[in-house]
Order: structure tokens, then sequence, then C-alpha cells
């Protein structure tokens, strides 16, 4: 842990002197140039003052530590600026890409709904179905898929999508069996054929988009 703390300073008063000595000229620096430019000036019109040959190796020591002072002074502020733009920056990208990483995964959820609502429709459809009990406990299975089913598409797809999933013809009622299979268990058969074709479809349309 000390090690860790011990790093993180060293980064920071790393990054502290890089930004006071490396930021690009500011205020500080062109309000210290123009005073020793305003030395040399006076010194060149007033050359009694002796302003350059008393004091002229001092000004150029004192400008720049009053230089470096102030811009060490500065750095902390300019590091907090730099980090902020960053942030904001990194704020206006996750904005701009939440919403497609959204729908993105809304998509693979769907891709992953449709492939398993097909894989039971390929169930339903191999299912071994020769009396009349075997039909009920059948046809109790496709109402509970093609339930779920309706209402998958609803949420993944669009209200009218489902309004179509569920339009069916009325369910005629059960007849006894006369050759092994149905009219009823044929007419259900061919219906989840169909609705397993318009998950098909819907489900290559959301690998489109995943």
């Amino acid at each position: 842990m000390w090690g860790k703390v011990a790093r993180m300073r060293r980064s920071f008063y790393w990054r502290w002197l890089k930004t006071a000595f490396t930021h690009s000229l500011g205020p500080v620096d062109l309000w210290t140039g123009l005073v020793v430019s305003i030395f040399g000036i006076v010194d060149h019109f007033l050359p009694q003052a002796h302003i350059m040959t008393l004091y002229g190796w001092m000004i150029p020591v004192f400008a720049l530590a009053a230089v470096m002072l102030v811009r060490l002074i500065l750095a902390p502020y300019w590091m907090w600026r730099e980090d902020q733009q960053s942030r904001n920056r990194l704020d206006a990208i996750a904005a701009i890409s939440a919403p497609l990483l959204a729908r993105k995964q809304k998509a693979q959820t769907s891709v992953q709904g449709f492939e398993r609502l097909i894989e039971a429709s390929w169930a339903l459809r191999r299912a071994t179905v020769t009396n009349e009990a075997d039909y009920k406990a059948w046809r109790l299975r496709y109402l509970e898929w093609f339930s779920e089913a309706a209402d998958f598409v609803e949420e993944h797809v669009s209200h009218i999508a489902a309004l179509h999933f569920r339009r069916l013809p009325n369910i005629s009622v059960v007849s006894p069996f006369a050759t092994g299979i149905n009219n009823n268990h044929r007419m259900d058969i061919s219906r989840l054929a169909d609705k397993h074709d318009e998950l098909e479809r819907h489900l290559a349309f959301a690998k489109d988009t995943a």
C-alpha cells in the first residue's frame, strides 16, 4: 500500500514539474519579458541610471526565478484544467456511445431470445403426438410457447409486430384421433411453422443490428 502511495506521489511531482516547465507561454511569461525589455529600453535612453551595468546580471536571474515560481504555483491549476477537459471529452464520448451500446446490447438479447424460441418451436414440431392425451399436453406447451413468443416480439420488436404475430384463426374443438394424428394437430403444426418463419425474420433483423 505504501509503495503505491509513494508511486502516486512521484507521479504527481513529476507531472507537476513537467507541467510547470513545459506549459505553453502565458501572461506570466509575457509580462516578465515586457519588464526585462523595459529595463533594457530605460538603460538605452538613460545610461546615467546604470541599470543594466549595476543590476544587469540580476535581472534575468530574478526574472527566471519569478517565472518558474509562478509556474510552479499555477501548475496544479493547469493540471486540474487538463483533467477537467479530458473528463468532459470522456463524458461527451460516453453520452454519444451509451445509446449505441444500449441498442447493441438489446439487439444481442433479441438474438439470444429469438434463437431460444426458434429452438423451442423445432422441438414442438418434432414432438410425437399419437393420441388425444398427447395432443392435449402438446397443445398446452404450444399455447405457452405462442404466448411467450408474442410477448417477446412486442418487447423486442414492436407492438404492431406483436399484433401481427398474435393474429391466428380460431382454434377448433379437439376431435377424436382416427389415424394417429388429428386435423387440429396438423392445423397447429401449420400455424407453428408460419410463426417459426416469422421469428426467423425477426432473428435475421436482430443479427443485422447486433
